[in-house]
Formats: structure tokens, C-alpha cells, sequence
């Protein structure tokens, strides 16, 4: 194992007396082709992203009060905000105002985007591709940490007055309750009947959804919208509970999955009706037991669409995003002429979890000493199934005094995963937990992935002991460490409540330690930042600079590029000479591949294949509008460290 140890910086004062600014910024973190994919945990094949369907972004909101204090509200098309990432961000974004505290770093659990960032040696093997991969890249981590903290700068150096609202707007039929008995234990004794109404009273379902697993799901999409004052739109930052993982782990692709055409769908929009485009981030909320299902699909049949082929699989994620983008914009347009939001207050704790004590029925008891995974991990989820059971747990009361109890971990499939295991006795003793008072709404950052009536107890306990009228939950916040579940959950070890790491008492542990931070005065952080990382096995590529020092002049592609019909669109294709060991990320230089008419360039969005036995690169760019170009040449730009050139190319009657 290595270590990596740096001090934290003291955040530089702000100004005061400016009155409430806000200022949106966005940053490309599209990883390197190639790049092994994050959260599907150990298989027999090894997935890397071989295909890229879209760009993955890093969206900042920056809110300053006035008063003293200000915040980066950054959502990232990743799997998780590691606390690296976020230490990483904080540091080097200190001059500018902010700390680790004042960094809300906020993960889509994207699927679809690069593993081995989590700087946790059990993480950074388990859900990559064990055996294949593992370790933490932190020259991957330190480049995206770098563009998120350069976009938090250019963000605190264009602050302008504004005014922050809350707004709602509910999506009810798309998502599904995947661990639904384990819902349900949370109402052990009610009859369905009365577990239904539950729930419907909670989250105020309408009357035509009552199915259970429609029902036990946070639907809202909660967002805070920062807009000038004559109105128009400066960013917004939201979440939602969904996994971010429509996109089948078979297709081997890097994108932004649903969650990413859900931002770009609301961007679009609100820039049709503002004629201002603003940046607009989401990121996960109580996702830990809700996974996307379209209406009047049913999960057989969502599985075969998903893995039938890559075309049927984008459909999927671009009902699923423009449907959840849609929302957003409801949601935004209601925060906008929402009572506006003033008063900025920033908690943060790295609270110990390890052998803490906490009240029980029963008296004090003390959570585990180390954390530990169950059998059932290995079942997998719905989207993601592995090759055990749920429900895989000890029946003997006599063990009941393990505070890890009803978890088992001594099975066949277990020892296979041994070595992965061992790691997880370097995971950190200590969580970090964030909760952002804004007005009447909190911002609760978790570091983890909490069920929907985990999050539902912790927001009501977050408004009744302080002065919140509203509770937004971020899952995946600040670092990952697996599930959060609550006790009712945990008992009957499914896949969740055998991922969370710290057994049975989780729930009252995060009880317990939010209470503690609401009664206490902020405090602002210090010390030092530590980790133990497992070296990086995987593929390691050149930067840039140093590739063509080696390559000074790029070769040219290996053909011109060809153009054709696809129904309404035309897509314009080509390849060439992919060197491995190059490029830290395909669109790091810019759209090194463009359409040009008469010098002006056309609005596209690349595509791209990677063949690694072939060692090429295809590309592919569609237009949407183009009939105006209809017998015209447009010229083709390749700018590319593997291949660069300028082609003519007519465009077809």
C-alpha cells in the first residue's frame, strides 16, 4: 500500500457587503478511451469503455451570501465524489475562498464513467473490474480534480448579484423500488393496505400510482436555481434518486447516461425560453434502493431493451433523461419566483464511525470495530445482477451481540473475492458529512448511497432540529462507502443492507452524528488529508506534451472521411491509428473533430468506437439540421494526437 498525506489549506476571507452573488460554471471530464467503468463491481469479463455516446461534465454552482460565507455546489458525471477529489478541489481552490467544507462535491453514480478515483484500496478494486483492474489512478483523479477546481475558480471570479429559490416538481412512473421487502420491513406489522397509504401520504402520490414499488420511492426532483435579477438563469443544483445506470454494463460504453441527457434537456429548454443558457448540475439523491423503470415496462422487459443492442439501450436513456430534464425545468421555473433564499451557513464533520457508541432499546451499543461486507453483495442489483442470493444471513440470535449481525460473509463466493476483501481493512474510520443551511433548506451530503426511507427519517429529523422547512439529500457526496440503510433494512440482508459497510446501527450512527452538527457553531476544517491507495494497475497513458514530443507530427488519418443518409440525419464517419499509451482524454484539446461551412463551424456531438486489437480509433459526427447544406462542401477537421487533416466532403442531395 502507499500513502498520500497533504495539509489542508485555510480558506482566504471573501469580501462582505456585496449583497447575495451567485456565478455557474461547467468543465469537460470526458475520460481517456479505454478507461475502465466504475460500479458493476468484480465479473468474469473486464469492462472498459470501448465506446463513447457522450461527454461527461463537472457543473459548478457557486453561492456567496455577503455575510462571510460561500459555497461550491459541484455535480460530476461520475460514479461517486470521492474525498480525494474533493480534498484535491478544496486545496487548490483555497485563495478563492473555499475549504473542504465549502466543497459539495456531488456524484451522478454514474456507471458509465472512469473507476479508480475513490483513493480507498476496497473501492478502487471492488467496483471496477476485479481481477482485471485495480488501485487508485490518481493521475486520472488529479487531472479531473484540477478542471473541477479551475471551473469552482472561474465560477468565484464571476460572481454577480442573484437571487437562490426552491423549487419542486415530482416524476412519478419512472422509477421503481428495487428492494422492495426490504422497503417494506421499515412497516413490519402494517397491512399493505396501510403501507400503502404510508407512503402515499409521504411523498403525495397521485391516485393512479399504487404499486407498491412505484410508491416506496422519493419522486421529487428538488433544485435550488440561482437567476439574475431581471429573471433570467445563472445555474442550478439538483438531485434526484434514480441510479444513474440505464446504459448496460455489455456495451462498454463512457457517457453521461440518463442523468447527463437529463441536464442537457433542461439546459436546452431554459435556454429556448430565457435566450440564456445556464448551467444546470444534477446529482444523486436517495438512490440507494430506487432504480430507473419506464412507465408500463416491467423489469424483464427493461433488462432485454437495456442488453438487446446500444441503439435500443440510448433510447432508453433518452426518454428517461428528457422526461427527468422536463421536470427540472418545472421545478427551476417554480424556484424562480420562490421566496428568495439569503442566509448561507456551511456544517461539515469527519465523524468517526468505528467502535462509536449510540442509544439502542436495549441500552448503549457500539458499532463495529472495522467494516465489513455480506454474502449478499455478491447478489448484485436488478440492473447489475452477481451470482449469489439475496437474503443470505445468519438466522442464530445467539450472535446477536456482533454489532455487524444478521451479516455473513463465510461463503464459497466470498473466498473468491478474498484479496478484495482484505482491503477493506483500510477503509477510513471516519465519514464526512455536510449539511448546507441555505434559508429554510438544507443540502444533507452523504457518503453513500441511502435507501429512500433512510433519507425520509434523516430529513425529518434535520427539520425538526433546526430551522428547515425543506431537506435536500445528496447521496454520494464528499466520498463512497457503499450503502445506508436503515436498521428495519439491514435485518433482512439484501443488497444493500449487506453493502453497508458498518452494520445495523448505521442508521442511528447518522442520527446521532447529524444531531451533534445542527446543535454545534460551524467549525472550519484543519489538519491534514490522508489516504491509503493501492497502486494502479491498469493502463497508464502518456500526457499530451509528452506524446508529441515522441510524435511531433500526427500521421494523417487512414481514410477520408465518408458521409451518408441516416434517415433524417447525416452522419459524416472515418478512422484512424489509435497509439495505446496516448492521450490523457479524448477531448482534452478542444473538438478535435468538427464540420466547418465556409469557416463556420456546425453544431455536433462526436461519437466515437475504440478498437484496441485493431489499435483504431473510428469517429462519427451526426447533423441534424443540414438540408439547407443539401449539394454543398463542407470541410471535415481531424485534430487529433493520432491523426489530423482537412477534407472536403459534399454533402448529398
Amino acid at each position: 500500500m502507499d500513502f498520500i498525506e497533504f495539509e489542508r489549506v485555510a480558506a482566504a476571507a471573501v469580501p462582505t457587503g456585496l449583497g447575495f452573488r451567485a456565478a455557474a460554471t461547467f468543465t469537460d471530464l470526458t475520460p481517456p478511451m479505454g478507461t475502465w467503468t466504475a460500479g458493476w463491481g468484480p465479473g468474469l469479463l473486464p469492462r472498459k469503455g470501448l465506446r463513447l455516446v457522450s461527454r461527461l461534465f463537472g457543473r459548478v454552482l457557486v453561492l456567496d451570501d455577503g455575510q462571510g460565507q460561500r459555497v461550491a455546489l459541484i455535480t460530476v458525471d461520475l460514479h461517486a465524489g470521492s474525498r480525494y477529489l474533493a480534498e484535491r478541489i478544496a486545496l487548490l481552490t483555497a485563495a478563492d475562498g473555499f475549504d473542504i467544507g465549502r466543497v459539495v462535491l456531488v456524484g451522478a453514480h454514474n456507471h458509465a464513467g472512469p473507476g479508480n478515483l475513490y483513493a480507498t484500496p476496497y473501492y478502487d478494486a471492488f467496483t471496477t473490474s476485479f481481477p482485471w483492474v485495480s488501485g487508485f489512478h490518481r493521475e486520472l483523479a488529479d487531472d479531473l480534480a484540477a478542471r473541477l477546481a479551475d471551473a469552482v475558480s472561474r465560477a468565484a471570479n464571476r460572481l454577480e448579484p442573484a437571487r437562490v429559490g426552491w423549487g419542486v416538481c415530482s416524476v412519478w412512473g419512472w422509477t421503481a423500488n428495487r428492494s422492495l421487502p426490504a422497503a417494506l420491513n421499515n412497516f413490519a406489522g402494517q397491512s399493505e393496505a396501510e403501507m400503502r397509504a404510508r407512503l402515499s401520504a409521504t411523498f403525495g402520490a397521485p391516485p393512479e400510482v399504487n404499486e407498491l414499488e412505484r410508491l416506496a420511492v422519493d419522486p421529487r426532483v428538488q433544485v435550488l436555481a440561482a437567476t439574475r435579477p431581471d429573471g433570467t438563469p445563472i445555474g442550478a443544483f439538483s438531485t434526484f434518486a434514480g441510479h444513474d445506470s440505464i446504459l448496460a454494463r455489455e456495451h462498454g460504453a463512457l457517457g453521461g447516461d440518463w442523468f447527463g441527457v437529463a441536464q442537457q434537456t433542461a439546459e436546452s429548454l431554459l435556454a429556448a425560453r430565457h435566450g440564456v443558457r445556464p448551467v444546470f448540475g444534477l446529482g444523486a439523491g436517495s438512490i440507494g434502493d430506487v432504480d430507473p423503470r419506464p412507465p408500463e415496462m416491467g423489469l424483464n422487459e427493461l433488462i432485454v431493451q437495456r442488453q438487446r443492442s446500444l441503439s435500443d439501450n440510448l433510447l432508453l436513456v433518452r426518454d428517461h433523461g428528457a422526461r427527468l430534464g422536463a421536470a427540472m425545468v418545472e421545478a427551476f421555473e417554480r424556484a424562480a419566483t420562490a421566496t428568495p433564499l439569503e442566509k448561507l451557513t456551511v456544517r461539515f464533520v469527519e465523524a468517526t464511525i468505528a467502535e462509536e457508541t449510540v442509544p439502542t432499546e436495549n441500552g448503549p451499543a457500539k458499532l463495529p470495530r472495522d467494516a465489513r461486507i455480506g454474502a449478499s453483495t455478491l447478489a448484485g442489483s436488478e440492473l447489475g445482477p452477481g451470482f449469489l442470493s439475496e437474503g443470505l444471513r445468519d438466522h442464530d440470535f445467539a450472535n446477536a451481540g456482533d454489532p455487524h449481525w444478521p451479516k455473513i460473509d463465510d461463503d464459497l463466493g466470498m473466498r473468491v473475492i478474498k484479496p478484495v476483501l482484505a482491503n477493506l481493512n483500510y477503509q477510513p474510520k471516519a465519514l464526512p458529512l455536510r449539511v448546507v443551511s441555505l434559508g429554510e433548506v438544507a443540502i444533507v451530503g452523504l457518503p453513500g448511497e441511502p435507501t429512500t426511507w433512510l433519507s425520509h427519517k434523516l430529513s425529518e429529523l434535520v427539520k425538526q432540529r433546526g430551522p428547515h422547512a425543506q431537506v435536500i439529500v445528496a447521496g454520494t457526496c464528499g466520498d463512497y462507502a457503499g450503502y445506508l440503510t436503515t436498521e428495519r433494512e439491514y435485518e433482512l440482508q439484501h443488497y444493500e443492507g449487506a453493502s453497508t459497510l458498518w452494520g445495523r446501527y448505521t442508521e442511528r450512527w447518522l442520527q446521532q452524528a447529524l444531531e451533534r452538527m445542527l446543535v454545534k457553531p460551524p467549525v472550519a476544517p484543519s489538519g491534514k488529508a490522508r489516504f491509503v491507495v493501492e497502486k494502479f494497475n491498469g493502463t497508464r497513458r502518456r500526457t499530451l506534451a509528452a506524446h508529441r514530443a515522441i510524435y511531433p507530427t500526427p500521421p494523417a488519418p487512414k481514410s477520408a472521411p465518408h458521409v451518408q443518409r441516416l434517415g433524417s440525419k447525416l452522419k459524416f464517419s472515418g478512422g484512424f491509428t489509435w497509439a495505446p499509451s496516448a492521450a490523457i482524454s479524448v477531448f482534452e484539446w478542444g473538438d478535435w473533430v468538427r464540420l466547418e461551412d465556409g469557416g463556420q463551424a456546425l453544431p455536433i456531438e462526436p461519437h466515437v468506437l475504440l478498437d484496441e486489437l485493431a489499435e483504431t480509433l473510428w469517429w462519427s459526427v451526426e447533423l441534424t439540421e443540414w438540408q439547407a447544406l443539401a449539394g454543398r462542401t463542407v470541410t471535415v477537421v481531424l485534430n487529433h494526437p493520432d491523426g489530423v487533416g482537412r477534407f472536403q466532403v459534399q454533402v448529398p442531395r
